[in-house]
């Protein structure tokens, strides 16, 4: 999410989709193949209120770097779509899944903010 045309924290949050499943990994562009723009990505809204803005740029390398108080993402490609992958959470080696109000893990997603560039489209 974007407040005041900065990232929050929230925009590497899980949440429940529209369709009332948790999501277990957040989806991301693989930008190193291909920049992202709204005439050659379909953006998808993760709930029904959101509005495409921008994104954030963010290092592989750094996601993989960071961790805080045992949370950690990984970035894995399972798509048959090479420009997609996912960032995949954990606590302690358990997968996160869905929406996560652990302060940690508010503070482990700022932390990901904090080493992204906002990309506004």
């Amino acid at each position: 999410m974007v407040v005041d045309g900065e990232l929050t924290f929230t925009a590497f949050s899980l949440v429940r989709l529209a369709s009332g499943t948790p999501e277990d990994y957040l989806s991301v562009w693989r930008t190193k193949l291909k920049t992202p723009a709204k005439d050659n990505v379909k953006f998808r809204p993760r709930k029904p209120e959101d509005s495409l803005y921008g994104y954030a740029d963010l290092h592989v390398r750094k996601c993989h770097e960071i961790s805080h108080e045992g949370y950690s993402g990984r970035v894995r490609v399972k798509s048959k779509d090479h420009f997609h992958a996912g960032i995949y959470y954990t606590k302690d080696g358990t997968p996160v899944v869905g929406e996560c109000y652990d302060p940690d893990f508010m503070i482990f997603a700022s932390l990901l903010v904090a080493e992204s560039r906002l990309v506004v489209l």
